[in-house]
């Protein structure tokens, strides 16, 4: 699956999940989704699709409130991306990050400490997540 399907996708499914309207820059979404296309093995690359909207479905809930509460509508919209503490809720690549962290959270850890100058990001999500 190349990021582009999956852009949409996570579009998608993030709208499923709240009515606001994520905040990141698509470049920085992109980037993202670089680090989680990355992190599939071969055999759930045809199948991730699938995967990622159940795996949505089954955690709605926890996704739904750590949007409300993180993301776009919350208390910290205001916040300069750059500096926001939780920059990846505002991302739609939130729902596959939250997946990849549940279903390969080493591998896609590792992959993320290579390819990002700073682990911040991930680390405020990781204390977010249940």
């Amino acid at each position: 699956m190349t990021r582009e399907p999956l852009a949409a996708l996570c579009a998608r499914l993030y709208g499923t999940l709240t009515d606001e309207q994520p905040t990141m820059a698509d470049d920085y979404t992109d980037l993202v989704l670089e680090t989680v296309t990355d992190a599939l093995y071969p055999h759930e690359v045809g199948a991730y699709p699938e995967l990622l909207a159940a795996f949505v479905e089954a955690e709605r809930i926890d996704l739904a409130t750590v949007i409300a509460e993180y993301g776009p509508a919350s208390s910290f919209r205001h916040v300069a991306w750059g500096d926001h503490p939780y920059q990846l809720v505002h991302s739609p690549a939130i729902v596959a990050v939250c997946e990849r962290l549940s279903n390969v959270p080493m591998r896609f850890q590792a992959l993320w400490d290579e390819q990002w100058e700073s682990n911040a990001a991930l680390e405020d999500l990781e204390g977010l997540w249940p």
